[in-house]
């Protein structure tokens, strides 16, 4: 979306928008199919993902 002519805050926003409807279908359908662990590990790594975000320079983040 940024290489289209839009800015960045608004290719993050529809970039994010589309890789979030895109998880949810793929969750939902593999959950109909017996195929997700509900409770394995996705509480540790969103925990473990928003501890260490806080520490990545935003020089790394938004390097443009």
């Amino acid at each position: 979306m940024y290489v289209a002519g839009t800015d960045v805050d608004e290719a993050v926003a529809t970039c994010l928008s589309v890789v979030g409807v895109t998880s949810a279908v793929g969750v939902v359908t593999h959950a109909h199919g017996g195929r997700v662990r509900r409770h394995s590990g996705a509480p540790a790594g969103a925990h473990t993902g928003g501890l260490a975000g806080g520490d990545v320079p935003d020089v790394v983040l938004a390097p443009w």
